[in-house]
């Protein structure tokens, strides 16, 4: 029985589930819980759609790396390393961002008559690229999404 709590844990599902109203939403709001956020977000939306995730599940292991490389070597790396760490990171996480929007967007209108409209792909990429407020929109849907699966 432990093991299966623990496997549920680890694969940070609960993520997802979180509800906005549990102190538990704070976690997202700390980069390494929000980059698991942001995996989550992406595999879930993609596999309910038929969709290939490889580069985007790559873009945010990147993402994940320069950041703990950053975060304890930066004091010893040289300055074109923390740069490119930097430049890895900022691309990494805008591509992670923008999959996630468009893949949120078009799971959201997959049983809609209507094409979506690209303001619509804007302000999802807006709510997850800042997180710390769009948290407070997102997390509602994806709670809804989880509830009817």
């Amino acid at each position: 029985m432990t093991n299966i709590n623990l496997q549920k844990i680890i694969s940070f599902d609960w993520l997802l589930k979180i509800r906005t109203d549990s102190l538990a939403i704070l976690f997202i709001l700390t980069p390494p819980f929000y980059f698991l956020w942001l995996y989550k977000i992406g595999t879930f939306t993609a596999k309910r759609q038929g969709k290939s995730s490889v580069v985007f599940k790559f873009s945010v292991v990147f993402l994940i790396l320069c950041s703990l490389v950053f975060l304890f070597y930066h004091q010893s790396l040289d300055t074109l390393t923390i740069q490119s760490l930097i430049g890895i990171m900022i691309v990494s996480w805008i591509y992670a961002s923008i999959f996630s929007a468009v893949m949120l967007v078009r799971y959201d209108y997959r049983d809609k008559d209507k094409l979506p409209e690209l303001i619509e792909y804007i302000h999802k990429f807006g709510q997850i690229l800042y997180w710390i407020f769009g948290i407070w929109m997102l997390q509602p849907k994806l709670n809804e999404y989880i509830d009817n699966e």
